[in-house]
């Protein structure tokens, strides 16, 4: 068994990872994306209507953006409010994922479960880069604790549990956030062969309650599109509103409305999930294929490992798929590998000590490519928590014998967290300085500006918008000399404003790079500056 001061000891050291990202500047595209949507209703006072920079959005419901704006009014706007319901929820998830592995198979399993999920990759990932799927994620963690409440005790506790998480995660992203759980409980029927628990009454009120819990996300939407058929999305007008978030809003992945990113990839799931569950997936796999033919896997196992099937089949047939469209199988691979260290524990420990050696391979290679190679220039703090994260890897080592499988999970979550000091306090801190519109933002002249910011047609720079606090109003190159302010524009479009005979009096420039989407030539220092662009500032007008 774990002791105390080991799980304070990890759990110190997570909290110190965790919150270098939190203050880690936002990231163009979704996550300062999002935040601006946020800021919008911050700005404007209007919590009903989604506004994605010129237009309305209609996409993701309204949760985490009413979370994130309420965090601007509790801590002021900036990138830590913005991630801090996210941090917050998923402190909830680890809770839960314990919980569940208590109730579904000992304490034991509790306690490592929540170790594999708070260590997993694309769940430390999710707390940097924030997107709507830390919530999500932990409103499935939530809904899965509460359905193995449920099925030990149906207690109208948890059909409340169990509704209000499954609402919760509709309410951030749509139908996923119910589908997982319910997939759980249909799985966990079958293999337990209890369906009773199915057809308590109980389980229409839960129903009901469900469609009361959603009422507001859905009377929003009502408000915004019904009430408002003129509007236009995607060059479509006469939406819908109501339709879409109860139907169509993940249906329009699978018809391609929304991209077609890795859209042919049918295998998609399967190969992602090793890196979105890394190191843990390649430990549930070893254990899973190592083990001896006959050897029955448990009831847990063998739920979770249909619904990750189920799961990755429907991704596979989806037109638009991302990695971290995955976290949300994450509490259930958690409880997955937890089952399989209880069963198999001599398999479990001889696979995490082979496993146990390839992190250090990769802690070296990591630390070597962004230490040495990328950004070796790094402030005196940084190498502070190398060594704290350094001595507590080697602290699990000397300090715990490595018979139990506790041992295992403690030092490979303690290498997680080496790899995830070096990515967060050295790797996107030192990527975010090549952000133009952070960067630009915080020039002490511009924080300071009092006239009207608009923004080149082709120009979007989300973290911009939002480290100024204000909103995107787009203007073109035709409408200039009519406009008097700053105009925000990529250099590269400084030719369209001298042909067109556009003056200013003064500018500001900063390196930009799209950093969410790395090339071998950003990466080198040399030829780094060469693959930059600029986004630039102007005042417009003459002296």
């Amino acid at each position: 068994m774990v002791g105390n001061r080991w799980i304070t000891l990890l759990a110190a050291a997570w909290v110190g990872v965790v919150g270098v990202g939190l203050f880690i500047p936002l990231m163009d595209n979704d996550s300062a994306h999002h935040a601006n949507i946020a800021l919008r209703m911050y700005l404007t006072g209007d919590y009903v209507n989604l506004v994605d920079y010129d237009g309305p959005y209609l996409d993701k419901p309204h949760l985490h953006f009413w979370l994130s704006a309420l965090s601007y009014h509790l801590f002021g706007v900036s990138g830590f409010a913005y991630k801090f319901p996210s941090f917050i929820f998923s402190l909830v998830g680890i809770w839960a994922v314990y919980r569940s592995g208590v109730l579904l198979i000992n304490r034991s399993a509790g306690i490592i479960a929540a170790l594999i999920y708070a260590t997993s990759a694309s769940f430390l990932l999710a707390l940097n880069d924030v997107r709507m799927d830390a919530i999500l994620t932990a409103c499935v963690a939530i809904s899965v604790w509460q359905v193995a409440g449920y099925w030990s005790n149906q207690h109208l506790r948890y059909v409340l549990g169990v509704v209000l998480g499954a609402a919760m995660g509709f309410c951030t992203k749509g139908h996923v956030g119910v589908l997982v759980p319910l997939f759980f409980a249909l799985s966990y029927s079958l293999f337990t062969k209890n369906w009773r628990p199915l057809w308590n009454p109980k389980i229409l009120l839960g129903v009901f309650l469900f469609f009361l819990f959603i009422s507001p996300v859905v009377y929003c939407y009502y408000l915004q599109f019904n009430l408002h058929p003129e509007l236009l999305v995607r060059g479509k007008d006469q939406i819908d509103g109501v339709r879409f978030i109860l139907w169509e809003q993940s249906l329009g992945r699978y018809s391609g409305e929304m991209g077609t990113d890795a859209g042919g990839d049918k295998f998609f799931f399967f190969h992602t999930f090793l890196w979105v569950f890394a190191p843990w997936s390649l430990l549930g796999f070893l254990c899973l294929f190592g083990k001896k033919f006959g050897e029955r896997l448990g009831v847990v196992s063998r739920s979770v490992l249909l619904v990750l099937v189920i799961f990755g089949v429907l991704v596979g047939f989806s037109s638009f798929k991302l990695p971290h469209y995955l976290n949300v199988v994450l509490p259930l691979s958690s409880l997955w590998v937890a089952s399989v260290s209880q069963q198999q524990p001599h398999s479990f420990i001889r696979y995490s000590r082979v496993l146990g050696w390839c992190m250090w391979g990769l802690i070296g290679g990591v630390a070597g490519l962004v230490l040495i190679v990328w950004f070796p220039q790094q402030p005196v703090w940084f190498w502070v928590g190398l060594f704290v994260v350094f001595f507590l890897l080697f602290y699990t080592i000397r300090g715990r014998r490595g018979l139990c499988v506790e041992d295992q999970v403690l030092r490979l979550g303690a290498a997680v967290l080496v790899i995830f000091w070096i990515l967060n306090a050295a790797f996107y801190k030192s990527l975010l300085s090549y952000q133009g519109g952070n960067q630009l933002a915080q020039q002490p002249d511009i924080r300071s500006l009092s006239g009207k910011i608009y923004s080149l047609e082709g120009c979007y720079s989300s973290s911009f918008y939002f480290y100024t606090r204000t909103t995107r109003e787009g203007v073109s190159v035709g409408d200039l000399k009519n406009v008097r302010g700053f105009l925000l524009l990529d250099k590269k479009q400084l030719g369209l404003l001298e042909r067109a005979g556009v003056v200013w009096k003064k500018e500001w420039s900063v390196l930009d790079y799209e950093i969410t989407k790395l090339s071998l030539p950003f990466l080198d220092p040399q030829k780094r500056s060469s693959v930059c662009t600029s986004l630039m500032l102007l005042e417009l007008g003459v002296d």
